[in-house]
């Protein structure tokens, strides 16, 4: 997820939506929408300091 909000400039739901999808296709356990959405904005805050 770093990676991806490093090189695009996607918004918090895209991040999020991919996310999902590739917890999914890895057959994980989903986290809860909110522990997840917490992780999608960490990610982005990083991002932003970097840049």
């Amino acid at each position: 997820m770093h990676g991806r909000a490093w090189t695009h400039a996607e918004g918090p739901t895209a991040l999020f939506d991919q996310s999902v999808a590739c917890l999914r296709r890895h057959r994980m356990l989903l986290p809860g929408v909110t522990v997840l959405e917490r992780l999608v904005a960490s990610v982005r805050e990083q991002t932003d300091e970097r840049l």
